[in-house]
Parts: C-alpha cells; sequence; structure tokens
C-alpha cells in the first residue's frame, strides 16, 4: 500500500526560470508470516535555467530522492536464473542527494550539450553474494556516482542529420569498492533522413570493456553495436520497415551480472504497420 502528495511551483526572474516541488510518501509492506513494514519520506527538488550569451543555456538541479526496498528485495527467498537468493527483511529506504550541472548551446543547425552529475546515496540497497551461487541484499552505509554526459546533434537541411553522444560513470562505496550494476562508458553516432517517400537510421554505438566490477558481477569484453532500419509507405495506411540489431554479430553482454548470458546475435526484422487517417 502506497500513498503520496506532490506540489511544485514554476517561476521565472528576469530570462531565468527556476521550478521547486517536494513529495511526501508512505508505504506499507505485508507478507505471510512477516510483521509489517512501514516507510516513509519527504524528497524535494529545485532546478534552474538560464540563458547565457551567444545562444547559451546554464541548466543546474538539485534534489533529494528515495527509494523503499521492493517486496522482493525483502520477502523473496527462492531460486531464479541467477542462483539462489535469500531476501531481507530488515532493509532499510535508500535516501540519495543528487547534483547536476549542464551548458547547452543553441546554434541554427548545430546543438551540443554537456552535463556533470553526482548522486550521494546513503543506505545504499546492495546485492551481495554470501556464497558462489547464493545472493542477499544488505544496506551498504552510502555509495557515490558521478559521471558525464555529452550530446550533440547536427542537421543538415533536407531531411538529413547526425547525433552523437555518450556517457562515463562510476560507482564506489564509501569503503573503496565498486558499486554493482553500473553501466560500462560508451559512446554513439546515428544518422537519420526523413524524406518524402521513405526515412532511415543508422546507429553505431561502441561500449568499453568494463574491469571495475562489484559484487557478483564480471568482467565484460568491449563491443561494437550496428543497428539500422528503413521505412517506406507501401500506401497511405500501410507502412513496410526493414530494420537489422547487432549487424556485425557482436558477442556482448547487456549487463556485467555474472549470471546474465550473451545478447542475440544479428538480427532482422521485417514489420508492417497500418494507420487509419
Amino acid at each position: 500500500d502506497q500513498m503520496g502528495a506532490y506540489s511544485a511551483i514554476e517561476w521565472n526572474i528576469g530570462s531565468a526560470s527556476a521550478v521547486a516541488g517536494a513529495r511526501a510518501t508512505w508505504q506499507r509492506q505485508k507478507n505471510a508470516g512477516f510483521s509489517s513494514s512501514d516507510d516513509s519520506a519527504i524528497s524535494g527538488f529545485l532546478g534552474l535555467v538560464a540563458p547565457l550569451s551567444e545562444g547559451f543555456e546554464l541548466a543546474a538541479n538539485v534534489g533529494t530522492g528515495l527509494r523503499f526496498p521492493t517486496l522482493s528485495e525483502r520477502f523473496f527467498s527462492g531460486t531464479t536464473g541467477r542462483g539462489g537468493v535469500i531476501g531481507n527483511p530488515d532493509l532499510d529506504s535508500e535516501r540519495s542527494v543528487s547534483f547536476d550541472l549542464g551548458l547547452r548551446w543553441y546554434g541554427e543547425r548545430l546543438f551540443v550539450t554537456g552535463s556533470i552529475f553526482r548522486n550521494e546515496i546513503d543506505d545504499y540497497i546492495e546485492r551481495i553474494e554470501i556464497e558462489d551461487v547464493l545472493l542477499t541484499f544488505v544496506n551498504l552505509l552510502s555509495g557515490t556516482i558521478e559521471g558525464v554526459e555529452l550530446l550533440a546533434s547536427y542537421a543538415f537541411g533536407s531531411g538529413i542529420s547526425v547525433e552523437a553522444g555518450g556517457h562515463f560513470i562510476d560507482g564506489e562505496a564509501d569503503n573503496g569498492d565498486v558499486l554493482a550494476d553500473i553501466p560500462a562508458d560508451r559512446v554513439d553516432l546515428s544518422m537519420q533522413y526523413v524524406g518524402e517517400r521513405w526515412s532511415s537510421r543508422l546507429r553505431w554505438e561502441y561500449r568499453a570493456e568494463k574491469t571495475d566490477i562489484g559484487s557478483g558481477e564480471k568482467e565484460t569484453p568491449s563491443a561494437h553495436l550496428l543497428s539500422a532500419s528503413v521505412s517506406y509507405p507501401l500506401t497511405e495506411e500501410l507502412t513496410l520497415t526493414v530494420s537489422g540489431d547487432n549487424l556485425l554479430d557482436e558477442e556482448y553482454y547487456n549487463s556485467a551480472d555474472r549470471k546474465v548470458p550473451l545478447s542475440a546475435g544479428r538480427s532482422i526484422a521485417l514489420g508492417l504497420s497500418w494507420s487509419a487517417n
């Protein structure tokens, strides 16, 4: 059972705009054979967007967050595809404070943005191994996730545009251990064409190898992922789409989880969609 109340306010300060909000949340979890668990928390945020000179814009945000333990993390015990799991009914709620600062530039055809972020988490709910194939969940004292995100897009005209981006993320517990579930660093580049009769998209992504692993994880190799799609309207109502994923047939993992299998190899799909006018 969960109840919440939320409010937000937005106002202008000259050419800048600001927004602030708060939320109060209460939750109760019950499971047969256990006492019920009540959780409550108040969170809030503050954001500011301020235009600068020559097409630049500054964006800054600070906020608090919360995550209540899930029913599975607290109460499920049994066998899964990743091995045995023992729930922890004594888990505390996860709390966090996040900061991000970004700079954007708007040109006639070019858009560029970059941001840095930091997320400080208390009572981080971490999946750990008790034995080789036996997992449980515990609250770490604290952890920090920080990184950089980049994005740029350019419109050439005649329906052609390109986009490039990437992120670089690190996660570390207060004792120096690596946090689990931190994605590998990656960059991507895509090109899109939208014409009067047909459209297409080509996307390349590079996922860096991941060697800084947490509990229950394995090292994963780097991968080059290529995908493409072409759409063509057969009639005003019918559109044919041909798409392909992992066209280079790379062997890669979607996460560093020790139990995750290899992702799908090269795949081709044919789709037909209908829409009424």
